[in-house]
């Protein structure tokens, strides 16, 4: 995190660009369930900046939410940000929250935890999730539920490439091919960031086929490579 030095009363901090993706998803007024939270940066930016009226900052793990606390105080967010004890949505109820983010977990973990709580299937509660692997499980199974995708971008961070998701339940019940579920709606982005983003999942996919020498892997690159920008014969 970095601190923004223009902030007169209390210096606040930067996101990094990966949380401020799933800052800029957040409608203004949402009531934010941050999991897996870590240090609470996310609910405080969102807090203080007057785009979330409230945040629960969460985690399976006593450590992270000590921390966080600690930040709370700091940036003087404890009228706002609360923190709690759960394992994904585990301890959460109907009615707290109506955007839950999930950042920087796996794609498995995340499906997990989504279609572990029923009470998130409700169209006025928002998704936001951004896994650092296996997003065509995420996109995969959360169709298969009933969620639809809405919004997806692309961003560069630690040298690497990530996508960050924005759902609402529809129950509109999808079995999506293996084209949309690793491209998503990347697929209609153009920037420099989301061609890093196709020519890693190339890679990916033909290092697997490699293993494998799947028919139906080799479909799925030739689908997807005219997307990339690496020509190979």
């Amino acid at each position: 995190m970095y601190l923004d030095n223009s902030t007169k009363s209390k210096r606040l901090f930067k996101l990094d660009l990966r949380l401020q993706v799933c800052a800029d998803m957040v409608k203004r007024g949402s009531k934010v369930a941050d999991i897996g939270t870590d240090h609470a940066y996310l609910p405080i930016w969102l807090c203080k900046n007057n785009i979330a009226c409230s945040a629960i900052a969460s985690d399976i793990r006593r450590e992270p939410l000590n921390s966080a606390k600690k930040h709370i105080l700091q940036y003087d967010a404890e009228d706002f940000v609360t923190t709690r004890l759960s394992d994904g949505l585990k301890e959460f109820k109907t009615g707290e929250c109506d955007c839950v983010i999930i950042a920087g977990m796996g794609g498995e973990l995340i499906r997990n935890i989504i279609l572990s709580a029923d009470w998130v299937k409700n169209k006025d509660i928002t998704l936001i999730l951004q896994p650092m692997t296996k997003g065509e499980i995420v996109r995969k199974d959360l169709s298969a539920e009933g969620f639809d995708l809405i919004e997806e971008k692309s961003v560069m961070a630690m040298g690497k490439v990530y996508t960050v998701m924005k759902w609402i339940y529809s129950g509109n019940i999808r079995e999506n091919d293996d084209f949309f579920n690793y491209m998503g709606l990347l697929v209609n982005d153009r920037s420099d960031t989301t061609q890093k983003y196709i020519d890693s999942l190339l890679h990916h996919l033909r290092n697997k086929y490699e293993g494998y020498k799947s028919p139906e892997i080799l479909d799925l690159i030739n689908k997807i490579a005219p997307y990339g920008s690496d020509i190979i014969d």
